[in-house]
């Protein structure tokens, strides 16, 4: 060995801990470095003053506060787990499918923009995504065309309205639940 030894080392070579291979490399290193051997007469010298110090009786009883420290630990069930991801992907998903129609609403194109205030990539991105959820839009509107022989009621209100709402409610009910299931410490 050319370095010095580690402290966790010479403490497990002095406890004994160490296998007999080890111990012959430790041994050997001591052999031929002085501030190793230093250091590992200083601890053995350490822990012989230690062990000769008198064992003191405890004058106040800590098992009480020691127990009340200690916490069992929640830990959720399978199912919860299961729940928590599952809510987070029907959101992260509900917030693609919403994306485009939040990007296109008539707040969002009313803003004042500089050309350079998305930069390159994130344009690109956009236009990708954009073509991606219309691909989607064209794929769910073929497979209701079935249904379009039902009647829905209207709404009083533009879908604008109805989706950011729907996601503030799927993000309060994911914040609830976390607050419900976190680590209680």
């Amino acid at each position: 060995m050319t370095e010095h030894l580690p402290d966790d080392l010479l403490n497990e070579y002095l406890d004994g801990y160490l296998s007999a291979s080890q111990t012959f490399d430790v041994e050997t290193h001591l052999a031929t470095c002085a501030g190793c051997a230093a250091r590992a007469a200083s601890l053995r010298a350490l822990f012989t003053t230690l062990d000769d110090l008198p064992d003191l009786p405890l004058t106040k009883d800590f098992s009480k506060s020691v127990l009340r420290a200690i916490r069992p630990e929640v830990v959720l069930p399978r199912p919860w787990k299961w729940a928590v991801w599952g809510q987070l992907a029907l959101t992260a998903l509900l917030v693609a499918l919403a994306l485009p129609t939040i990007l296109q609403s008539e707040w969002i194109t009313a803003l004042p923009l500089s050309p350079d205030f998305f930069p390159e990539p994130l344009t690109n991105a956009s236009v990708v995504f954009n073509e991606f959820t219309q691909t989607i839009s064209q794929t769910l509107a073929q497979g209701m065309a079935g249904f379009q022989a039902l009647q829905s009621p209207s709404l009083p209100f533009s879908i604008n309205v109805l989706i950011p709402i729907l996601l503030a409610t799927g993000l309060l009910w994911l914040v609830g639940n976390g607050l419900l299931l976190k680590k209680r410490t």
